[in-house]
């Protein structure tokens, strides 16, 4: 019995101190070090209870600076955000693995971006997960390695950064947080797809396939193949339709006709139960005495030329444009210093993200300005107002010569 109540008492000491070994906290992220050698750390639960401290939008840097030292960030540890309220996530480059649920039970997890990276990340047993009831949505920058796939995103796209497509490996057991996809996107430099039989495909579901050469594939649902709709560039689907696996499909149709997000969304003025799509990898909080605006750094798209053949990735591109000689946060805080939270908002208490997308065409001019998913019409205005009257910037360039680059900006209205 001695023994019993030992070996339980060090067992429940090993737990907490495992959950507790945060070793240095930065703007609300806990870290532990992993090798002060290679100067690496992980990404980990405060530690304080049995549910994640975290909440709001968590975005994990490339590198971290604490004391006058700079570490990367290449792990997300064991439950790091287990349980959390976080309601989207945002993984670094530097990040190559994301251990066994390390992001699951998130309830309000909206959207994950995994941002592009040259070395492929590996994710551990039920490590990326969403339990979100009205859907979730995963952007996936670069190759991945996973012990199971759970699909509980209802969005998954794959961007140009990736190049091969792991298959759904066969669960052990049905999880009842997995979820249909409604839509899955592959970029147009993936080579090849794996067995994607075991993916829940939705009835309807959107399968857009952004390669002119039909990639490799394994296979996909039967399901997938009767009730889905493959869509691919409108030049390839004669190839699409003769290529093996993809003829499987008995509606293959050009890209020209998936339907647009501007036919798709709608205003939003109820701010608590509007459901927005965020497109982002940083965000710069600026406070004044009751409002706030959350700026998120703008996530390049991909570049459109239309006087040239060829579409060029945007990762592709060798110099990216500059806003006022500086960096991205340049932008940030000249937006920030421009908008007006409109009135007739601040009196009704209206809220939100305004999701917008524009365009810096070759010779440094914004253009090309929308919105993509709104909130309220005052707010919309403002948005795309602020973004309007930008100054010129410093043209993005391909092999030395300016080319068109299109980004998404999303402005969020928020009261303190």
């Amino acid at each position: 019995m001695k023994r019993f109540v030992i070996s339980a008492i060090l067992t429940l000491l090993f737990t907490l101190s495992a959950r507790a070994g945060y070793d240095f906290e930065v703007d609300g992220i806990y870290y532990r070090i992993i090798s002060l050698s290679e100067m690496t750390c992980a990404v980990v639960d405060p530690g304080e209870n049995y549910e994640s401290g975290y909440y709001g939008d968590i975005v994990i840097p490339d590198e971290v600076s604490f004391k006058g030292r700079t570490l990367k960030v290449t792990r997300i540890a064991k439950e790091a955000f287990y349980n959390s309220d976080i309601s989207s996530l945002v993984i670094g480059p530097n990040v190559l693995e994301i251990e066994e649920v390390a992001v699951s039970h998130c309830n309000y997890l909206e959207m994950v971006v995994i941002t592009p990276g040259t070395q492929p990340l590996s994710v551990g047993w039920r490590g990326l997960e969403s339990n979100y009831e009205y859907g979730s949505e995963i952007i996936i920058g670069r190759n991945m390695v996973y012990k199971e796939l759970y699909t509980s995103f209802s969005l998954i796209r794959f961007s140009d950064m990736s190049r091969e497509i792991p298959g759904c490996p066969a669960r052990e057991y049905y999880s009842p947080d997995e979820r249909e996809v409604g839509e899955l996107e592959i970029g147009s430099n993936v080579l090849k797809v794996g067995n994607l039989s075991k993916m829940i495909i939705a009835e309807g579901c959107y399968i857009i396939v952004r390669a002119v050469n039909p990639p490799k594939a394994e296979a996909f649902s039967n399901k997938a193949y009767v009730n889905s709709v493959l869509y691919v560039p409108d030049e390839s689907v004669e190839k699409y339709r003769n290529a093996p696996v993809w003829k499987n499909f008995w509606e293959i149709l050009p890209m020209s006709e998936v339907p647009s997000l501007s036919e798709t969304a709608t205003e939003q003025i109820d701010v608590v139960d509007s459901n927005i799509r965020i497109n982002d990898n940083m965000f710069l909080n600026l406070e004044d005495d009751d409002t706030a605006y959350e700026i998120a750094e703008y996530k390049e798209e991909e570049v459109v030329e239309e006087e040239v053949e060829e579409e060029i990735p945007f990762q592709l591109v060798e110099d990216p444009p500059s806003f006022m000689g500086g960096t991205t946060d340049e932008f940030n805080s000249w937006v920030a210093q421009h908008i007006v939270y409109p009135k007739i908002a601040k009196e009704n208490g209206v809220s939100g993200k305004v999701i917008t997308q524009f365009t810096i065409a070759p010779d440094g001019s914004v253009t090309n300005v929308k919105v993509v998913r709104g909130v309220d019409p005052a707010l919309d205005a403002e948005a795309i107002r602020v973004i309007k009257s930008s100054p010129k910037w410093n043209p993005g360039k391909a092999k030395g010569v300016p080319v068109k680059v299109s980004y998404t900006f999303p402005v969020v209205f928020q009261f303190r």
